[in-house]
């Protein structure tokens, strides 16, 4: 049973790979009070197949624009208020 969902996932992947509908996401980090400066680290980051000094050679600082926070609010102080106090 466990081969056959694994097939079946394998087979529905590369069904999405071949239509051009996989989606891959990169690998960032966001620096927490610091928008929109981010850091990218490329996939594999803090895995066994990349040596730890192999992958901070492979980062690079990024800025981010092309999310749902493009604006940065959801780090400003008024913001950041009104949800702790929404959780009170």
């Amino acid at each position: 049973m466990h081969q056959l969902y694994e097939s079946k996932f394998e087979a529905s992947i590369d069904n999405l790979i071949s239509e051009g509908r996989y989606r891959s996401f990169a690998n960032l980090q966001r620096e927490c009070g610091n928008f929109p400066n981010a850091t990218y680290r490329p996939q594999g980051f803090g895995y066994a197949n990349v040596s730890e000094e192999e992958a901070e050679s492979l980062k690079f600082d990024v800025s981010i624009f092309c999310s749902n926070d493009y604006l940065g609010m959801g780090q400003h102080p008024k913001v950041l208020k009104a949800a702790k106090e929404s959780i009170d």
